[in-house]
């Protein structure tokens, strides 16, 4: 193999590789338009809005932003009209409470609150009614609160969740061109995310609203996965839409290094040593490289997924130094979905054993299990998905800030085969769990009273948080074994 020919992308900024000075710019409606485009193409839509002027984009960011808290605030003054409000009954007490005058009870006594049966009354309101007692004494109620709010949070949000996205995006030079792709690959999924709020939204409160009307509802159970659902649906739209505007493989030219240090080897004869370091040329660039590559990129098989995923838990050095870099990113990409997947199910038949574990035969509605299963399923898949990005992100900019990598496409390959550390924070939180569940308060019990609760604290949250830290701190350690490993590829 050539290492001057290596298929990547060029140094200039790749903000201009999609989008050339001399490219048309869409008009106007299409920026508007684009994330609902998102709904049936997610990348088109994206490349839409990298193709914008900035002006059009921030409109269109605006325009949603605006629409999803109209649409949050609209659902808000929707729960509301149907409302159960707790009344104490006419009935006035036999006797008078004897107390002292100016005591909580006298005064308790006079406002009616000891001494009544307390009733629910039912009441219902159309929306105007709702608005009208949300400003009934104010100009700025709950309505503009919520709108606020909501604003407020999507754009932060969106802001990180770019920010996440980084590593995927950006190969080469400032980061910041790389990071406003990323933004508009984020707001071509606004349209997703406003049509899943309107209809998750909807959806529950139309039934809250049917049951406190004791109207016939389905159980609560079949509706409970809604939530998480929606929100794997957004992430996605938006890592399909990611994947649009990320730039094309370009031709780019990157002089053979030495793969000990990273001196030039450009007109070092091909039986010489590196002038550096030492380290014999063949070595680096010779027909039996240091980079053997990987078996289960080559075949895509089950039992070398398995294999890769032991050997970059057990030895993340070796592996790195053996991983070809210079090649597509499906094999890596497909290695961190299927890990995604099967922490998912893993989740969910975890904690549908734990609550049957827990209720006993209490448990027995087949609604119930599998609501208990879908949430938790979910929702370990987005809290897992969350932290390794999140690891993923802060080390990929920092090594952009050091200018560790010629191509910053081989630090999203590590974060892809990163993935697998997940296992280790599953194993460790799911079995302190298991062992609460099935043990009871036995940190406690062990720690004694005294040390029941650190600073108002639970012991067995301290224990949790602590050893996540733990596990961060050796997942930042193996994140710069794979930069030194990584960090002058010639394959």
């Amino acid at each position: 193999m050539n290492p001057t020919n290596t298929g990547q992308p060029n140094t200039k900024s790749t903000a201009a590789q999609r989008t050339p000075e001399n490219a048309a710019k869409p008009s106007w409606p299409r920026p508007l338009l684009a994330p609902w485009y998102a709904l049936l193409r997610p990348q088109a839509a994206a490349r839409h809005l990298v193709a914008a002027r900035s002006l059009a984009f921030w409109a269109t960011f605006a325009t949603h932003v605006a629409i999803l808290a109209g649409l949050s605030m609209f659902l808000a003054l929707w729960s509301e009209t149907v409302k159960t409000n707790l009344v104490p009954s006419a009935t006035t007490p036999a006797t008078t409470p004897t107390t002292a005058p100016g005591t909580a009870s006298a005064a308790s006594a006079r406002l009616g609150y000891l001494g009544y049966n307390w009733t629910t009354e039912l009441q219902t309101r159309s929306l105007g009614e709702v608005w009208r007692d949300w400003h009934r004494d104010r100009l700025f109620g709950p309505a503009e609160w919520i709108f606020l709010g909501v604003a407020v949070g999507v754009t932060f949000g969106t802001l990180f969740l770019a920010w996440l996205y980084l590593p995927f995006i950006h190969r080469s030079g400032s980061g910041w061109p790389s990071y406003w792709r990323a933004l508009r690959a984020v707001v071509a999924g606004a349209g997703v995310l406003i049509s899943l709020t309107a209809v998750v939204g909807a959806s529950m409160v139309a039934y809250n609203n049917r049951e406190q009307l004791g109207q016939l509802v389905p159980a609560a159970e079949w509706f409970a996965p809604g939530l998480p659902l929606a929100c794997c649906l957004v992430l996605l739209a938006v890592s399909r839409a990611a994947r649009g505007v990320a730039p094309a493989d370009l031709s780019r030219t990157i002089p053979p290094m030495c793969e000990g240090c990273g001196y030039d080897l450009t007109h070092r004869p091909s039986d010489g040593r590196c002038s550096e370091c030492g380290l014999e040329v063949t070595q680096s660039l010779g027909p039996q490289p240091r980079r053997r590559g990987l078996s289960w990129e080559r075949r895509l098989a089950l039992a070398d997924w398995v294999s890769a995923t032991w050997q970059v838990l057990r030895d993340p050095r070796r592996f790195y130094g053996r991983l070809e870099l210079r090649t597509p990113m499906g094999a890596a990409h497909r290695s961190a979905r299927r890990h995604y997947g099967w922490i998912c199910v893993g989740a969910s038949v975890w904690s549908t054993l734990m609550f049957v574990v827990v209720s006993g035969l209490y448990l027995t509605s087949l609604a119930e299990l599998y609501a208990i299963g879908a949430v938790f399923g979910m929702l370990g898949l987005l809290i897992c998905w969350l932290m390794h990005r999140t690891v993923g992100a802060l080390v990929f900019t920092w090594w952009v800030i050091r200018g560790l990598l010629p191509d910053y496409r081989w630090a999203a390959k590590v974060i892809y085969y990163e993935t697998a550390f997940l296992w280790l924070l599953c194993v460790f939180a799911g079995t302190l769990f298991t062992s609460l569940a099935v043990f009871g308060a036995w940190l406690a019990d062990a720690v004694g009273t005294n040390l029941r609760f650190i600073w108002g604290v639970p012991v067995e949250m301290i224990v949790l948080f602590a050893g996540l830290a733990v596990l961060a701190i050796a997942w930042l350690w193996r994140y710069r074994v794979a930069g030194q490993a990584i960090r002058w590829s010639n394959f």
